[in-house]
């Protein structure tokens, strides 16, 4: 399914787990929450974001309602502090939404037309049967469509980029192109909006038959591949240069970053450093299979500070 290919190019390696070995990590080792939060972590910040990022959505005509409503029940289910640390978060959390709704319509506006119905696409190759169901895609008065994903947080400019935050729109964007369909994809995050103009049909049915050949293979073993810690290779030429900022991206510097391998259980159990990483010399291969055409992709900048450069 989609969802699955999603995933897999998301995090490979927890991708066999879960669906070959059935093993979850995550949920067994979850811990419950027992008191009251006045410090949020990363997940639970973007978890509460998201929720308030989709009642504004819902209700585009009365967003800071919309914003203000959600963040009370958010507060009265006990997702946020009571009292002055909740107004707070509140305020926190709510800063940057209303420029990232901004940026969203107006998108929206070249795209105006929304589709009243879900699109399927099939694609086989080889033993693999791709099959799944496109919703929520916007139509210009040319029949372009487009996808559009919002997140409430940072995509990162052109050097920092935080390409992860890609792949899922990435797959999408892929089998629609492969299949025929004249799909943008935008995402319109919290600092930026990036759009992918339709890539030609060949071009995205070639990359996206390595990628369901990279699938096969990733089903039947944990490949030696961390998705961060890909990009941070891709994105250095030369290779003394890659390996030391992949081997940072994995491992973290012991100071401000933990690495990549401490956010997945099942990660840092098949592959407990980046010397293990790299071992069978087949870690260049795949983050060139899996993502390097997303990497060399010609995202286009909507923001004017970083279009002119």
């Amino acid at each position: 399914s989609l969802a699955q290919l999603q995933d897999f190019l998301r995090n490979p390696v927890r991708h066999f787990f879960s669906q070959r070995l059935k093993i979850f990590f995550e949920v067994a080792e979850a811990p419950l929450a027992d008191e009251e939060p006045f410090v949020l972590d990363a997940l639970e910040r973007y978890s509460l974001s998201e929720s308030l990022l989709e009642a504004a959505l819902a209700r585009p005509e009365q967003i800071d309602d919309a914003l203000l409503s959600q963040a009370r029940r958010l507060q009265g289910s006990g997702l946020l502090p009571m009292a002055g640390f909740g107004a707070s978060l509140q305020e926190e959390l709510i800063e940057p939404l209303p420029d990232l709704l901004q940026r969203y319509h107006d998108l929206l506006s070249q795209w105006p037309e929304p589709l009243n119905s879900a699109l399927p696409v099939s694609f086989a190759h080889q033993q693999v049967s791709l099959d799944g169901w496109l919703s929520g895609l916007h139509k210009n008065s040319s029949g372009g469509l487009l996808a559009v994903t919002a997140i409430p947080n940072a995509i990162g400019s052109k050097r920092t980029r935080k390409w992860h935050r890609l792949t899922r729109p990435w797959v999408i964007h892929l089998v629609a192109c492969a299949c025929g369909l004249s799909l943008s994809t935008a995402l319109v995050a919290s600092d930026e909006t990036l759009l992918l103009d339709p890539l030609e049909k060949d071009a995205a049915a070639t990359a996206l038959n390595h990628l369901l050949m990279a699938w096969q293979t990733g089903m039947q073993r944990p490949l030696p591949v961390a998705v961060k810690t890909a990009f941070a290779w891709l994105g250095q030429s030369d290779e003394a240069k890659a390996e030391a900022a992949a081997c940072k991206a994995y491992e973290g510097d012991g100071q401000t970053t933990n690495g990549e391998r401490r956010e997945s259980t099942a990660l840092a159990r098949q592959f407990p450093d980046f010397a293990a990483l790299i071992d069978n010399e087949e870690f260049v291969g795949w983050c060139d299979a899996l993502y390097r055409p997303l990497f060399e992709a010609s995202w286009q900048s909507l923001s004017t500070a970083e279009a002119s450069t």
